[in-house]
């Protein structure tokens, strides 16, 4: 049995709407014999006859009134769905599904995606919080998220964008001696005591790069970022956290590194994320700037 196609049902509704196949023919811009060529083949898909000649004009047979209905939905269905499509394409609407490393989802994706998403009501995030940079890339090169915006990936990716760079800063609780500096030195954290991270998050590397792995040098241990910060402000340990996880009434309690520490923050992904995505990066570039 022949197929049906979107044009012989748009043919159909035509001639239906209009009255008369040269009507219809008018009306679409093309000649008699073409939507003619269009209902036959229409009606040798649904085996048998949709519409005959009568006086006043065209006239529709009981299966040509059943096929009306069911026409203008596909049609109206298949219009709405290339709109939304277009929508998506655009930019303006759709489900971005992000991913990133905890730290960044503390306050730089906030900031970033408040004014971004008031401007787009039609868009829902879908975001994926991983606890280290490799949990990230996996997700990634799995192709489970659509975007990734962390720390650079050891893998390759087609497509790749520098969005800025993230300072570590060490926390230090009220009274501290530490805080009398402008920045912290390697040597001045001899013997003090941290709050560390749990296993397999990706900002415990990150200390146990600049510190060692000591354990007695460990008060408590957290998979939060933030609950390591208020760990550090109630005088439990010093804690290395991004400045940009910092809330403003934290920040004079912390101090860079000397020499300083920094890592770079990218966005990448295995195939081209689209204009929804590219209108994002801007945002994350901001506020990891003003962070």
């Amino acid at each position: 049995m022949p197929d049906v196609e979107l044009r012989h049902l748009r043919y159909f509704l035509a001639v239906a709407e209009h009255g008369s196949i040269s009507a219809a023919a008018r009306a679409m811009h093309v000649s008699q014999p073409t939507v003619s060529a269009q209902l036959r083949g229409l009606e040798r898909a649904t085996g048998g006859p949709l519409m005959w000649r009568g006086r006043a004009g065209v006239e529709l047979t009981a299966a040509g009134r059943r096929l009306r209905q069911d026409a203008r939905d596909v049609v109206e269905g298949a219009a709405g769905a290339l709109r939304r499509v277009r929508a998506v394409a655009a930019g303006q609407e759709g489900e971005l599904r992000l991913g990133t490393v905890n730290s960044l989802a503390a306050r730089v994706l906030p900031c970033a995606l408040g004014g971004w998403l008031a401007e787009r009501p039609a868009v829902v995030v879908g975001l994926g919080e991983h606890r280290h940079a490799d949990e990230l890339e996996a997700a990634a090169a799995a192709g489970g998220i659509d975007l990734a915006i962390g720390p650079p990936p050891t893998g390759t990716f087609p497509h790749l964008v520098g969005l800025g760079v993230e300072e570590f800063v060490v926390v230090i609780p009220p009274e501290d001696p530490l805080l009398d500096g402008e920045r912290v030195t390697a040597t001045a954290l001899d013997g003090r005591r941290w709050i560390g991270y749990a296993p397999g998050h990706g900002l415990e590397d990150v200390r146990r790069r600049l510190v060692g792995a000591t354990p007695e040098a460990l008060s408590v241990r957290t998979a939060q970022v933030e609950a390591a910060i208020r760990f550090a402000i109630a005088g439990v340990g010093l804690a290395l956290v991004p400045a940009n996880t910092l809330a403003s009434d934290c920040r004079r309690l912390a101090r860079p590194l000397d020499p300083p520490l920094r890592r770079d923050v990218v966005a990448y992904a295995r195939a081209a994320p689209g204009r929804l995505a590219d209108t994002l990066l801007d945002q994350v570039s901001d506020a990891l700037r003003d962070g």
